[in-house]
């Protein structure tokens, strides 16, 4: 990453596409870490994406994928709530939701 803030001079356009090299490189590597079966690094990679950018879809969906992937459905349950409120289209969170509501179940039986 450091490499590529250096090639790019400092001229606006050039700015917008080292974000967009840079965020498509962040989002690939937490997918890789979590078929990897690293969800921490995964979770590590979306974090760095959503400090930049705290409502973007693929980051949030794949930090819930991780949690889930960890058996840890109390931290994916908020960050699925968000994905929802930011699409409500969102097939995957709501599936996730409803297995988590499962799980909850389960537990307290």
């Amino acid at each position: 990453m450091i490499q590529l803030d250096y090639t790019f001079p400092e001229d606006e356009e050039f700015r917008h596409k080292f974000e967009d090299i840079k965020l498509s490189t962040i989002l690939n590597m937490a997918i890789v870490n979590y078929k990897l079966n690293n969800f921490n690094d995964s979770i590590q990679n979306c974090n760095e994406v959503l400090s930049d950018y705290p409502e973007n879809l693929k980051a949030l969906t794949r930090k819930a994928m991780s949690f889930m992937a960890l058996c840890k459905p109390n931290e994916a349950k908020p960050i699925l709530e968000k994905i929802l409120n930011l699409n409500e289209n969102s097939d995957y969170a709501r599936k996730e939701l409803e297995r988590i509501k499962q799980i909850v179940k389960l537990n307290e039986e």
